[in-house]
């Protein structure tokens, strides 16, 4: 029970960051888009480790026993978020090169969303018994 609380705690966590960012990217000028894509970063690394972290917590409870369900929900978080990384990893070489476009932008928002998904999926395999 502790651990799914946790869960729960660090998803509605990561809503609220979500929210907050999404204020902040208002104030800032669509046009400046290094500061677009650094912000797009800013809302997708930490999510990305609060995912990891679920990821992590839930798989330790999965195991051969476990309904075909929870199984497909854990192996539904890790294919999402391998996609996601993977995303944010290409985003972020380019952003060390001072590479700063408005597809990387779209890109690192696109990378957010897939975490997000990620999570949800991590947390419903921790609903399932």
């Amino acid at each position: 029970m502790k651990g799914k609380l946790a869960i729960v705690i660090s998803i509605a966590l990561v809503f609220t960051l979500g929210l907050v960012s999404s204020a902040y990217a208002q104030a800032i000028d669509m046009k400046d888009i290094k500061a677009l894509c650094e912000e797009g970063y800013a809302n997708a690394k930490p999510t990305k480790d609060i995912v990891a972290d679920i990821i992590v917590d839930v798989g330790k409870e999965t195991t051969a026993d476990s309904s075909d369900l929870k199984k497909g929900e854990l192996e539904d978080a890790k294919m999402w978020f391998e996609k996601a990384d993977k995303l944010l990893k290409s985003c972020k070489t380019k952003m060390d090169k001072g590479q700063y476009t408005k597809e990387i932008s779209l890109d690192l928002n696109q990378s957010w969303q897939w975490f997000i998904k990620s999570g949800s999926a991590a947390v419903r395999t921790g609903m399932q018994e």
